[in-house]
This record gives structure tokens, C-alpha cells and sequence, in this order.
């Protein structure tokens, strides 16, 4: 194999990536469109605790050449967004996500769900939709004051 051959096949694998991580974020568009319909301002996102995100400022500093394995959000929450600029979060799972975009791994109720496609990844989220204690949060942050407030 020429050096060109390890170029073109690494651009190759770069771009599958790409696509990995497309269809990922189109995951989360279809589930946002859903709960939407089912509570206006209510959406789901990956966020970055701080504890996750100090530490990878500290290993970016300690070893600047080395490359991370996993995208720095750690969580999976719920937001809730009044539309008067009042958002509430709600933390439901935890979330890794390879660089590569899969496997993408959920967390929740002591369960941890390896994801490879987009199928498998829709198919965890509906599992932890389906969960009691996802349940309970929800419930109780559709009821908090900040949507009770609301027109």
C-alpha cells in the first residue's frame, strides 16, 4: 500500500465519521420534532458536566497530542423552555459518544446500552423513554414552576 492509499483510506474513514455523526444528530432532530408535539419548548440534547469538562481541559493541557476516543458530553437531559427565556434542565442518562460517531453508549437504571447504528440508538432512547425513572422526571419537570407559570 502507497502512502496515497493510507491518505485516501483515512479520508475515507474521516468521512464515515462525518456521516456517523450526521445521522446521530438526525436521531436527536426526529426525537426534539416528536416531544415537540407532545409539549411545546420541551427538547432533548446531550450536555457536558462540569466535572467532564475540567477534567478534559486538564488532559488537553497535560498531553496536547493526544487525541480523545470519545466527544466530551457525558449526559442526557431533558430541557424545558418557557419561551420567555426560563429554560429548565433535568438530567435522564449518561452519554458517550465515539469520535468516530458509534458506538454511542446510554446509561440509565444501571443499564448500559452499546448503540452502532441509528436504529440501535433509536431503539435505547425509546428504551429509556420507556424507563419509570425517566418517567418520574419528566413528570415532574413538566410541573415544575417554571411551566406552571406559563401562559
Amino acid at each position: 500500500m502507497s502512502f496515497l492509499d493510507s491518505i485516501k483510506e483515512g479520508l475515507g474513514k474521516a468521512e464515515q465519521a462525518e456521516q456517523a455523526c450526521k445521522e446521530v444528530a438526525g436521531v436527536f432532530r426526529q426525537i426534539n420534532e416528536d416531544l415537540n408535539t407532545y409539549s411545546k419548548g420541551l427538547s432533548f440534547a446531550k450536555s457536558v458536566s462540569a466535572l467532564v469538562s475540567a477534567t478534559a481541559a486538564i488532559q488537553r493541557l497535560s498531553n496536547p497530542h493526544k487525541e480523545n476516543e470519545f466527544l466530551d458530553a457525558d449526559k442526557l437531559i431533558l430541557v424545558l423552555d418557557d419561551g420567555q427565556g426560563n429554560k429548565t434542565t433535568c438530567e435522564v442518562g449518561g452519554w458517550r459518544q465515539s469520535v468516530k460517531g458509534y458506538p454511542c453508549i446510554i446509561q440509565y437504571e444501571g443499564e448500559e446500552v452499546f448503540c452502532f447504528s441509528a436504529e440501535e440508538l433509536s431503539d435505547a432512547i425509546k428504551g429509556l423513554f420507556s424507563s419509570a425513572s425517566f418517567g418520574k422526571k419528566l413528570k415532574k419537570l413538566l410541573s415544575s414552576p417554571t411551566q406552571e407559570d406559563s401562559p
